[in-house]
């Protein structure tokens, strides 16, 4: 065979060998396409709408999916992108819902946003979809209107704050005796109203009241033992419908006057509300507690209320997540997981934004949120969409027991809570009376930066659930320690919560079932007492710069636990407060730089004295011991400094002179 033959057939055989080769690695690829779907067949398309289109920083959307999903290709995992509103990249969307509430940081610019949304899944795939929100400028109704980060928070239980109405004291004939701390004590609605002028004065713009719904009127005490105080739901925590009020508190009507008069005077409402679970007797399996030996204890009629919604004693048995699952204090639990459940739940409390809707068309405006860390957070998603679809600037402040800004529960900037409460701030106020200074203040500076309007914190120092401030620090004559430790509150960014009484240097041990942290507002130490003043003064001062203290930054000036003070500045855009701390017993000089450029003359916000700025930016300032307040707070006068006039007037003179001079020589040059 010749060369070229060989060449040829060979040739020819690898043609065939590459043509069979590629028909057959073909015909697998082949028939794996006929019989799966196209990509294009199995792509998820996502519908976003969200509502209402338009909002400001002050306000919340929600923004609610629809999912096209011909090929029922299961959803692992929804995500949303809001980084153009200032929030997180991937927020996490409820997959059973697929609806999210969405807030806005303040410091957005106005515009339309897009907001990209992703669907994974169970393969890993991904499917896109985007949504537009605009963000529009805050419109203020009135002076008196804030915003929810300025909201400076007094909390009060109902039934100990002031009897404005004997007549409802005892509404269900049970023969209470109110010198047992157990009882109710007659505190209403028409009492807060009684007493708006004085929170008024004291300059809160916020009331946080106990809840409102009618509760059980048994006595649940465990005990007859003579020295045990019968205890009753005076607190409101323990529902017995939540379609009424409690008719301790008064009517409808008394309801709507204080919501009424509160918003003449600028104030917004806080109702206290619970989701977690119902009052003692109230669960399927306590009828047969039922023997009538307990007087007012539930009726089988008040149990068919909650019929299926709460777990039995058979389900409790054997529960692992018993925080979520399990009895909070053995109260009925409700099973809030299941979708109908839930429902009735989050209807039972939204529909309180209609029912307190006055005549003059003004309403609550804010939820305090019980238990949160007891409840599964679908709940608290639905919840949250729910009350923004209805009113799209209601806000909601959580109580998870130990949240605090360093560990939210997970709560903020993912739409559920507006804001927490900081159970940490009472212990960083101890710690600062107490001399542990520069500990502190680097805790709160790094508290600053972790905070904004859409993730806030409401700092106390007391509470209904711990002993008071002055308690726990176990001196409880120390009225300086309550009066500074109140400044480091009001002047700390975040929403000032004050507990009542606390403005009266109250004290009083958390000692269940007598409750003395919660004793009766002592209507008579009101008259000069200077912790009241006090706060007065702090409260005024944070008014007249919200901003600042609302959003501003946080710098330590001059201080420290060797000296006995802290001096530090809260700033925002061009303004600056100067705050002083004095925990010595005597009053101290500090001498240190202001950041007020060529100003000669400053203001001390809580005095009224002036104070004067050398040339090198520097003042001296006597800083009050702590028994007389221990505090400073300065800003730039608003006044002329003295002399001013004079000063400008020779300056004037002077160019005048100069100007006059100037032509003389111009004149005899030109002439010349």
């Amino acid at each position: 065979m010749c060369a070229n033959t060989y060449r040829q057939k060979l040739a020819i055989l690898m043609v065939v060998f590459m043509i069979f080769g590629s028909f057959g690695s073909s015909l697998p690829m082949a028939f794996a396409e006929e019989d799966a779907p196209s990509q294009e067949e199995v792509q998820v398309k996502i519908k976003a709408d969200v509502s209402p289109g338009e909002i400001s920083y002050n306000e919340n959307a929600v923004l609610e999916l629809e999912i096209e999903n011909g090929e029922d290709v299961e959803i692992r995992g929804i995500y949303v992108d809001l980084t153009e509103v200032g929030g997180e990249e991937k927020v996490e969307i409820d997959t059973e819902l697929k609806e999210i509430t969405i807030a806005v940081d303040y410091a957005t610019t106005s515009g339309v946003k897009i907001l990209p949304v992703t669907a994974t899944d169970t393969d890993g795939n991904q499917h896109n979809g985007e949504a537009e929100l605009t963000v529009a400028p805050r419109q203020f109704v009135g002076e008196a209107d804030f915003d929810w980060d300025q909201a400076i928070i007094y909390h009060l239980l109902t039934d100990r704050f002031f009897n404005g109405d004997p007549s409802n004291d005892d509404p269900y004939g049970v023969g209470y005796d109110k010198d047992d701390p157990g009882a109710y004590q007659g505190g209403d609605f028409k009492g807060i109203t009684k007493k708006l002028d004085y929170l008024d004065e004291l300059g809160v713009n916020t009331i946080w009241i106990s809840p409102v719904v009618e509760n059980i009127v048994h006595d649940v005490r465990h005990s007859d033992t003579p020295h045990i105080t019968p205890y009753y739901g005076y607190h409101g925590y323990w529902a017995l419908n939540f379609d009424e009020l409690n008719p301790h508190f008064g009517t409808m009507e008394d309801f709507h006057q204080l919501i009424d008069e509160a918003d003449a005077r600028g104030m917004k409402i806080m109702l206290d509300v619970v989701l977690n679970h119902t009052g003692y007797g109230l669960k399927e399996d306590d009828a047969a507690l039922d023997d009538g030996s307990i007087p007012f204890f539930p009726s089988d009629e008040d149990r068919q209320r909650f019929d299926g919604m709460l777990r039995t004693n058979e389900m409790l048995r054997g529960v692992v997540d018993r925080e979520i699952k399990g009895e909070l204090a053995g109260l009925p639990d409700f099973i809030t997981e299941d979708p109908k459940v839930r429902q009735q739940v989050i209807d039972w409390q939204t529909q309180w934004i209609e029912m307190s809707t006055t005549p003059n068309g003004n309403t609550i405006d804010y939820f305090r949120v019980d238990t949160v860390k007891h409840v599964e957070d679908t709940t608290w998603f639905a919840f949250k969409n729910e009350l923004t679809k209805k009113m799209p600037e209601f806000k909601m402040i959580g109580e998870s027991w130990g949240s605090n800004p360093n560990n939210d529960h997970g709560y903020l900037n993912s739409g559920m809570m507006d804001s927490m409460l900081d159970f940490n701030f009472k212990n960083h106020a101890r710690n600062f009376v107490r001399g542990s200074i520069n500990t502190v203040e680097s805790s709160l500076q790094q508290r600053n930066e972790l905070m904004d309007n859409t993730k806030t914190f409401g700092q106390f120092i007391s509470s209904h659930d711990e002993s008071r401030f002055l308690t726990e620090l176990g001196q409880e004559e120390n009225l300086g320690a309550q009066m500074v430790a109140a400044s480091l509150q009001i002047t700390a960014k975040g929403q000032p919560v004050i507990y009542y009484g606390d403005e009266l240097g109250l004290y009083g041990e958390d000692n269940h079932p007598y409750y003395d942290n919660r004793q009766n507002m002592p209507w008579d130490e009101i008259e000069g007492n200077v912790v009241l003043e006090h706060y007065k003064k702090v409260i005024n001062a944070r008014q007249k710069f919200p901003e600042v203290f609302a959003r501003g930054s946080r710098n330590l000036v001059e201080g420290s636990g060797d000296l006995g003070y802290s001096i530090f500045k809260r700033a925002y855009e061009d303004e600056s407060v100067i705050v002083g701390l004095n925990i010595n017993t005597e009053e101290t000089d500090a001498t240190f730089e202001v950041p007020y450029g060529r100003r000669t003359t400053l203001v001390n916000l809580y005095n009224g004295e002036t104070v004067n700025v050398s040339r090198n930016n520097e003042v001296t300032v006597t800083l009050p011991s702590m028994d007389n307040g221990g505090t400073v707070i300065l800003v730039a006068s608003d006044e002329e400094p003295e002399g001013a006039f004079w000063t400008y007037f020779y300056i004037l003179i002077g160019v005048g002179a100069l100007g006059i001079a100037g032509a003389v020589i111009y004149k005899r040059v030109k002439s010349k």
